[in-house]
């Protein structure tokens, strides 16, 4: 059995980066701010540094000692690594002397340029606090609608540069940068929001901090993103089954290979596949049943249920001021004041009562502590003991309940009962082998969540098929390009649906 063939491997990978080797080196200091202060100058315009102006600058914000000869050195250094290029000064030498020793300038590479700009913006950064930004979603949508119509239509075998560029390139790529963005600041705002969150209630301006920081960026974006999250499903469903993914993959390297240039030869088609593989992948893995979007809604939805939560706790007037924190506190400072070990057990015994008995317990009618007093403050209760049975039948027995042979056939009855009436329904249901929910009406409301929740199964699963209740299984057909959206009508209501059709298989 022949092993599986690995991806190609970009050889970009593999290398060492020198252009950041000065960043961890015994001369840091020094190299850090030359090559700041040639970066500085680019944005001036200013391209070319000699190495006299390069010693003048040092002197000045760093070292006084520091020579042209120290400079030069370090200069020739950044040069090996690649982080500076060389040149001879062009000045017209105006004695014999000046035109044998002609100096050397200096200028910064682009790579560096784009090492010094990331590293100023983290200088300059005070931490990504997230986002939550709908406008992301309605934008990822947009750019996969835009090319679902593309796709839409015949495309020819050579398509032209602008139709590669405006239908399918550009669209792809602002959806991605989307998605990128989306996940991104979701992450980030989840991380900002737990070292938000307090651990004690009573520290008011704290959580009114992270109440705010949460609400503020989450108005409308949990509907959002179950709305939007539920169309890109079927899209992508629907181009899976379809092909349409691979097509997109076949038509971004098409763009590549015919009208961009690449100055890597070691590039090539099969990386430029794999890289719009990956980015095609995590897409649509994200929006996977159980993938990245349920967890970010999930996540979302229990930080809104804890603030909530919290914030019912702090603005009730009768349970300001109670804090299991600060009774532990308290406990504790009284613990160290205690002489002796016998006015600690006192103490023990007159804060927490008397131990847990050991084959002894209580009886079932417990309490709880109020949070509106510490707990040493709150009334004692008296609770009566009774010994515990031992052995491990006699507890299986008090909780087993006790079902007789009659018990026993009478529950069987019963799922048989509802099994054939399951059946039966969807029988009826799929009389004439093909259902359209665009156009149905069904008489029971429990019946039609049941179509729409296999509906929702075809629709994620990677076949198209689902199994229904009865234990038959149920393919989905899509609906024609010329069919608009219809109603599925019940005794409660209408729902509004795609005209999906439904085929019960044999």
């Amino acid at each position: 059995m022949s092993a599986t063939p690995r991806p190609p491997l970009s050889p970009s990978l593999l290398k060492q980066v020198r252009e950041t080797q000065y960043l961890n080196v015994e001369n840091t200091p020094r190299y850090r701010l030359i090559l700041r202060y040639f970066f500085e100058q680019y944005e001036r315009q200013k391209d070319w540094l000699n190495t006299e102006e390069v010693a003048t600058h040092v002197r000045e914000v760093f070292d006084e000692s520091y020579d042209e000869q120290q400079a030069a050195d370090d200069l020739a250094c950044l040069q090996t690594w690649g982080n500076l290029l060389a040149e001879q000064d062009r000045k017209r030498a105006r004695t014999i002397e000046e035109f044998h020793n002609r100096q050397l300038v200096h200028h910064v590479t682009p790579v560096t340029i784009r090492i010094e700009t990331m590293l100023r913006e983290i200088e300059q950064s005070t931490g990504n606090r997230g986002s939550l930004d709908p406008t992301l979603l309605e934008g990822l949508w947009a750019m996969l609608e835009h090319l679902r119509i593309a796709l839409s239509r015949e495309i020819p075998a050579q398509p032209e540069k602008q139709f590669l560029l405006e239908q399918i390139r550009r669209p792809w790529l602002n959806a991605y940068h989307y998605f990128q963005e989306l996940t991104g600041n979701a992450n980030a705002f989840h991380h900002a929001l737990h070292e938000a969150r307090p651990t004690d209630l009573t520290r008011t301006t704290a959580f009114l901090a992270y109440k705010d920081v949460l609400l503020t960026n989450l108005e409308g974006f949990i509907n959002l993103l179950m709305d939007f999250a539920d169309r890109i499903r079927g899209v992508l469903a629907l181009w899976r089954k379809s092909g349409a993914l691979s097509r997109i993959e076949d038509l971004l390297v098409d763009y590549e290979a015919r009208y961009e240039v690449h100055l890597n030869t070691a590039d090539g088609p099969e990386l430029w596949r794999e890289r719009h593989r990956r980015e095609i992948a995590s897409l649509t893995e994200w929006f996977q049943p159980g993938g990245g979007c349920d967890i970010l809604k999930n996540t979302t939805a229990f930080a809104i249920e804890g603030v909530m939560h919290h914030t019912r706790r702090l603005v009730d007037p009768r349970q300001m001021g109670a804090s299991r924190l600060s009774d532990l506190e308290n406990a504790a400072r009284a613990f160290s004041g205690c002489q002796t070990l016998d006015d600690a057990h006192s103490l023990a015994a007159a804060m927490l009562g008397c131990a847990t008995a050991r084959y002894l317990q209580g009886s079932a009618d417990q309490f709880e502590m109020k949070d509106n007093a510490p707990v040493w403050e709150q009334k004692p209760r008296q609770i009566a003991l009774k010994r515990m049975r031992q052995g491990r039948k006699a507890r299986l027995r008090e909780i087993l309940p006790r079902h007789t042979e009659f018990d026993r056939q009478a529950l069987l009855d019963e799922e048989d009962s509802r099994r054939q009436a399951e059946a039966e329904a969807w029988d009826e249901l799929f009389a004439s082998g093909e259902i359209n929910l665009g156009n149905l009406t069904v008489p029971d409301a429990s019946l039609r969540s049941r179509l729409l929740d296999i509906t929702g199964q075809c629709l994620v699963s990677t076949d198209g098929t689902a199994t229904a209740p009865d234990g038959s299984r149920i393919e989905l057909r899509y609906p024609l390009p010329e069919e608009s959206e219809s109603e599925l009508k019940g005794p409660d209501g209408v729902f509004v649906t795609p005209q999906f059709r439904l085929r019960r298989m044999v």
